[in-house]
């Protein structure tokens, strides 16, 4: 098979992609922020992990019928002013009122959340 018989045509503006002459629907997601608060203070000691309990803001458009599944990851400003690892961590914000993920402390000291 020659390499250019591999290559797909994406046509944006028609929201298609095209392979080996067939017509694929491009389906575009769009991505939703939260704001993600932590649910009381947490100290997070020196070298180590905790499995914090963290709340996700709710928007008025949610379905609390339906499953609304959302990937909790740290923002550049989070790791920036805290220098922590969070484990990105996939979540249904209608199955409970809080969520839990994951927090690293990889420095010497202890860190306030």
């Amino acid at each position: 098979m020659c390499w250019l018989e591999s290559w797909a045509d994406i046509f944006l503006s028609k929201s298609i992609i095209t392979l080996k002459g067939k017509e694929i629907p491009l389906i575009l997601a769009i991505k939703r922020l939260r704001k993600v608060t932590v649910a009381e203070d947490v100290v997070v000691p020196r070298l180590s992990e905790v499995v914090d309990d963290v709340y996700i803001e709710c928007d008025e458009a949610d379905d609390k019928d339906k499953e609304e599944h959302f990937i909790i990851e740290p923002t550049e400003g989070f790791v920036q002013r805290y220098q922590l690892i969070i484990s990105a961590t996939l979540v249904n914000v209608n199955i409970a009122l809080t969520c839990k993920v994951r927090v690293l402390n990889p420095l010497s000291t202890g860190v306030t959340l």
